[in-house]
């Protein structure tokens, strides 16, 4: 009966109809893509979708599962239009990527998203972010152009410590191990590595000069200092936060919400603890989201004008 229940509530919040456009924009070397979703009927406002180290789907080499599209056709249910977008270096905006990698920063990822917020902004009116994962760092750092953020997934702890953390469940040898802790601790420092880590899972992609600006952000400190609504979902069964997270993330001021639906992991799915199960489901497109979710979104989302910053 709970899981017929679920299939219903799904299904009132993603199968309406919408139609979805690519969207382009001129980023040398390359140009930065994006899905664009409008429901039928016209949308009260637009979100902007930030991923965290997948493309605009919510994909990467090897996990397919379609997160985050499968949620913009949900907020489409709900009278939402949404945009998400492939971050430089990833899916279509591969090719954005500067052919230099010393001076690309996170400075350019926000830029990139601001610009998002303005397209956004001209073809929908007010708008909203959600951010996932490392995604999420990048909406707090442009949020007080929108009138509400959703952090999904998103620790309080710097990303140096999630990298950490995430290490240990990778089944690393102890001289891997040690070679990638060494080389983020030089990061943390402010320099380059002393030698060359093991690529793993992409975790180096971007370069030194990146790395280095992604760890010294601090997402309480970022937060603190914003005043825009926001909500922080972050699952119980999430491998890639805490159950502290959530908690933190919210003590940080007034304004900030969190919530942490029973057994929903890092890809919106419901999914039991144990490691290997949990990670079955990241390459499962054919499963649906937690069907907390996306009602809790569009409640966040549609609840009447919010203030910014």
């Amino acid at each position: 009966m709970r899981a017929r229940v679920a299939w219903l509530i799904l299904a009132c919040f993603g199968l309406a109809g919408f139609t979805e456009t690519t969207v382009r924009r001129p980023a040398p070397p390359g140009e930065l893509v994006g899905s664009f979703v409008q429901p039928d009927g016209g949308a009260r406002h637009g979100v902007l979708i930030l991923p965290g180290g997948t493309d605009r789907d919510g994909n990467r080499p090897g996990e397919y599962n379609d997160n985050l599209k499968l949620l913009a056709q949900g907020l489409a249910g709900c009278g939402l239009a949404s945009l998400r977008v492939d971050i430089r270096g990833t899916g279509d905006s591969t090719k954005a990527l500067p052919w230099e990698l010393d001076g690309y920063t996170v400075d350019l990822t926000e830029a990139d998203a601001a610009g998002w917020l303005d397209w956004l902004r001209a073809h929908t009116g007010a708008v909203d972010l959600i951010g996932q994962g490392e995604g999420g760092l990048t909406a707090l750092r442009v949020g007080g152009a929108a009138s509400r953020i959703v952090l999904l997934g998103v620790a309080a702890r710097r990303p140096a410590a999630v990298l950490r953390d995430r290490l240990s469940g990778l089944g690393l040898s102890a001289a891997a191990h040690a070679r990638i802790g060494a080389a983020i601790a030089a990061l943390e420092a402010g320099r380059g590595p002393d030698e060359q880590p093991p690529a793993i899972g992409g975790l180096f992609r971007l370069g030194t000069s990146y790395l280095i600006s992604l760890f010294k952000l601090d997402p309480l400190a970022e937060l603190r200092h914003l005043h825009t609504a926001t909500l922080v979902v972050n699952g119980t069964t999430d491998l890639e936060t805490t159950p502290q997270d959530g908690p933190r993330l919210a003590a940080t001021r007034p304004g900030v919400t969190a919530i942490a639906p029973a057994f929903m992991n890092h890809v919106l799915r419901v999914a039991p603890r144990d490691w290997t199960d949990n990670l079955a489901t990241y390459e499962r497109a054919d499963l649906p989201l937690h069907p907390q979710l996306v009602p809790a979104l569009c409640r966040f989302l549609g609840a009447g004008p919010a203030h910014g910053r």
